[in-house]
This record gives C-alpha cells, sequence and structure tokens, in this order.
C-alpha cells in the first residue's frame, strides 16, 4: 500500500524535470552543516571548548614579566624647611623597573605560591647620580585563611559546564532537526496543494467541455453550465493562491539551509514513516536522563547553590590573610655590585577580620541564601517532572501518529477511487454536479490528512529525538 501511495504522489508531480528532488533526511543534513543557525551553534560550542581549556590551564605555572621601563619626571617639588615655610626645588628623576614573576595556585587551598626576581633603576640627572635596588630571588606563600575557596568550587563547575555545552550542541543539531521538519512540511503541503490545485483546475475544465457537449445535446442545464464555469474561476483563483503559497514556502525553507540561487529549484520528497519497533517510554525517559543537557544543568543549579552558601557563610565569620616570603636583596650604584654580597630579607604579613556586632545581617545573609537552595531544589524536582511528562507525551504521540498514518492512507486510497467513480459517472449522466464537488472535497481532505498525519509523526519522532538525544532507528546515542 505504501509503495502504491508513493507512485501516487510522484504521478502528482514531485519529481519534476530540471528541479532538484530533496528528502526530509537531506534537508536536515544541509540545515547542521549549512544553515546559518547550524554555523552559530557551532561557533558557541567551540567557543566552549576553548573557554574550558583556558580553565585549565589557570591551574598550571603562571610565568609572568613586569616592565615599567621609565617613569619620568622634571617639576618643582616642595620642600618644607625647619621654620615651617615650604621651598620648591626642582628635580628631574627617572624611575625604571622590570619584574619577572612565577606563580602557581594551590586549588585545595586556596592559596598561592609564587618566586620571582626584581630589579629597579633610579635616576638623578640634576646631580647625575644613579642607584640600583635588586632582589635576584625571592620566594613566597600567600594563604587566604578560612575564606571562601573560588577555586575549589569553580573547579567543580567547569567540567559541568563543558559537559553542558557538549551535550547542548548536540540539542542544538537535533533542534534544527525539528525546526527542518516543520519547513520541509510547511513547503512540502504548499508544493501538494499547489498540485491538488492545479488538478482540481484540470478537472474542472475537462468537466466544463463535458457540460458544454452535455447542453448541446440537451442533457444539461444553462445552470448547469454556469456553474461548472463559476467552478473553473474559483479553480483557478485557487491555484493561483496556491502557487503563491507554494513558492513563499519554499523560500522560506532555502533561506533556513541557506542555499545558494541556484539550488533553489528544488521538488520535495514525500518521507514515508520508519519501520521501528516499539519505542519504551521507560527507555526514552532513561536516555533522557543520560544524555540531555538538563540534568547537567540541574546538577550544576545545586552546586551553585551550595557554593553561594558557602560563600555567604565564609564572608561573614573570622577571616584571615597570610602571606610569607623570604629572598635576597641588595642596593649599590653599579649593576655588577648590585647582585654581589646580598642579604637576606624576609617578609610577614598578617591580616585579620571578624564581625562583631552586625545586628543579624550576617545571619539573614546566610539564611537568605539556604532558603534559595531549597527554592532551587523544588524548581529542579519540578523540571524533572515536566521533563518526564514531556517524553513519555512523546513517545505516545509517535506512537499514535504512526497508526494515524496507516488509517489515513487507507482512507485517502478509498477517497480517490471514490472520485474517480465519481467523475467517470458524471460523464455519463449519472452523477449530479454537487455529488460530484462533494466527492472533489472529499478526496482533498482525505490527501491533506495524510500529509498532516505524515507531518505529526516525522515531527514527533525527531522532537523525541530532540528530547533523548537517541536515535531510535539505529538504536544509538546521538553525539556531534
Amino acid at each position: 500500500m505504501r509503495y502504491l501511495y508513493t507512485i501516487y504522489f510522484c504521478f502528482l508531480g514531485f519529481s519534476v524535470f530540471g528541479q532538484n528532488v530533496l528528502s526530509l533526511k537531506e534537508a536536515i543534513e544541509i540545515a547542521q552543516s549549512n544553515s546559518l543557525q547550524g554555523k552559530e551553534f557551532t561557533a558557541t560550542q567551540e567557543a566552549a571548548e576553548w573557554e574550558f581549556k583556558s580553565f585549565r590551564a589557570s591551574f598550571l605555572p603562571q610565568l609572568s614579566l613586569e616592565a615599567s621601563p621609565a617613569s619620568y619626571s622634571n617639576t618643582f617639588n616642595p620642600i618644607t624647611q625647619p621654620d615651617g615655610g615650604v621651598e620648591y626645588q626642582s628635580i628631574e628623576q627617572n624611575n625604571g623597573s622590570i619584574q619577572l614573576n612565577l606563580s602557581q595556585e594551590i586549588v585545595s587551598t586556596g592559596g598561592q605560591l609564587y618566586v620571582g626576581s626584581q630589579l629597579v633603576r633610579f635616576d638623578d640627572f640634576l646631580q647625575s647620580q644613579h642607584q640600583y635596588n635588586a632582589q635576584p630571588f625571592f620566594i613566597g606563600y600567600s594563604q587566604p585563611i578560612l575564606k571562601y575557596n573560588e577555586l575549589k568550587w569553580q573547579r567543580k563547575l567547569q567540567p559541568l559546564q563543558l559537559e553542558e555545552a557538549q551535550k547542548g550542541y548536540s540539542e542544538d543539531m537535533e533542534w534544527l532537526g525539528l525546526q527542518t521538519t516543520n519547513l520541509f512540511f510547511v513547503a512540502l503541503k504548499a508544493q501538494i496543494q499547489s498540485k491538488i490545485a492545479q488538478n482540481n483546475l484540470s478537472d474542472n475544465q475537462k468537466i466544463l467541455k463535458i457540460t458544454e457537449e452535455k447542453l448541446a445535446l440537451g442533457r444539461a442545464s444553462k445552470n448547469d453550465l454556469l456553474q461548472v464555469k463559476l467552478n473553473v474561476l474559483n479553480a483557478g483563483k485557487q491555484f493561483s493562491d496556491a502557487e503563491l503559497n507554494n513558492m513563499m514556502a519554499l523560500r522560506a525553507l532555502c533561506d533556513f539551509l541557506n542555499l545558494d540561487p541556484e539550488d533553489r529549484s528544488l521538488s520535495l520528497q514525500l518521507p514515508q514513516i520508519l519501520d521501528l519497533k516499539e519505542v519504551s517510554a521507560d527507555l526514552a525517559w532513561k536516555k533522557a536522563q543520560t544524555n540531555r543537557k538538563d540534568f547537567v544543568t540541574y546538577h550544576k543549579k545545586m552546586i551553585e547553590a551550595e557554593s553561594e552558601v558557602a560563600r555567604v557563610k565564609r564572608n561573614n565569620r573570622f577571616q584571615a590573610d597570610l602571606n610569607v616570603a623570604i629572598g635576597f636583596n641588595n642596593q649599590a650604584n653599579s649593576l655588577d655590585q648590585t647582585y654581589s654580597n646580598t642579604v637576606q630579607s624576609q617578609q610577614v604579613n598578617l591580616s585579620l577580620s571578624m564581625p562583631i556586632v552586625d545586628w543579624g545581617k550576617g545571619k539573614g545573609v546566610i539564611k537568605a541564601a539556604q532558603l534559595k537552595r531549597k527554592r532551587i531544589e523544588a524548581n529542579v524536582e519540578r523540571d524533572k517532572m515536566t521533563f518526564e511528562r514531556d517524553v513519555i507525551n512523546t513517545v505516545q504521540q509517535l506512537s499514535n501518529a504512526s497508526i494515524q498514518v496507516d488509517r489515513n492512507m487507507e482512507a485517502q486510497e478509498i477517497a480517490s477511487e471514490k472520485y474517480e467513480i465519481a467523475l467517470s459517472k458524471f460523464s455519463l449522466g449519472e452523477l449530479s454536479m454537487r455529488e460530484l464537488v462533494w466527492n472533489t472535497s472529499e478526496k482533498d481532505a482525505a490527501q491533506n490528512e495524510y500529509i498532516l498525519a505524515l507531518e505529526s509523526y516525522w515531527l514527533s519522532f525527531y522532537q523525541l529525538r530532540t528530547l533523548t538525544l537517541f536515535d531510535f532507528e539505529t538504536q544509538q546515542d546521538i553525539h556531534y
């Protein structure tokens, strides 16, 4: 039966000389590789991968060079005198410095280990003097104490963000498939309507000729002839409108696919339903939980909420910063002397911060963050429930659409056969004009219902692919 109707629709004019035949599968492949949105999705995915590479690099040792070769001034400086007066003294000076740093973040503690070397030169041009101050080597460690460790939390979140982007890219590609299917069927329906309208116009022109012959034989009335002429005019208007809709719908599809002008002469191929085994709602839901980015997003939201609770707790309690450094330095009038006979230098800095009286401000901020975490938990559970319902509904829609396609195909065959019989009877004068018009409408409606059933089937199929990132035809997970 399906084979017969494939031949039937080809007869309707879908393989037109001089036009390229485009299948639904080919249209989707073009959209994913060539459409502007497809290119946008690809660029977004690549940007996410580079952001993650940049993040991972932040945990590696960072080597940097800082230099300030010139800080020149030629001006008058106010000098306070012993008697309290001010005397302005001319100066012409320059300060220059260069420093090499190597640092390493310590994720587990939130601290930073650093080593470096520094050289400073001071020039007094009025006195024709210069002086060097050097730190050939120093090593230090800075450690926040009881503070929020952002690096530690980011190390948990960033891999999830990359996974979210990767799965999101697959979803975006499948969304392109779904959008292409929608536009494809809009154009396909317009193409079919145009052909139906063309056939109806041709049939009405034949009926007009038959009616004129009947009128000449006295077997038809003048009113019958006028009615047929009116039908021809209406069929002509319908064909003109259908042709316009066909061109507009095809243009929208070609624009979405980003096709070149020379590739836009297309005849769309009617897709048939797949020979799928029964789609299990349990399998679909399981695949959605495994493959969709939504479940990565849910997990990420919970970690972000926990991170925020940890941050406000740390920021509203006792905190300290410790920085210790040891090295060697010296100062001299010549560069070689600066690096000889260096002396050891030590530096220790400790700063403390602790709220004493905040009138419940800190407690309120912490409580608000905890309640926000509970709200996010509830939202996540609600979103999961909604998502599961969408998956189950789509599985049922696909199953029902498959049944409706077969039923509408049979109904279309019956309606088409009835129309051919009615047309023959009308030619023999055994059927009234009203009955012929009714059979024509019934035939057109059956054809439209069949196409609508096919559209519903394919939209449900690609909607289910998008929701699960699973190909139920090949039984494979979908990755791009």
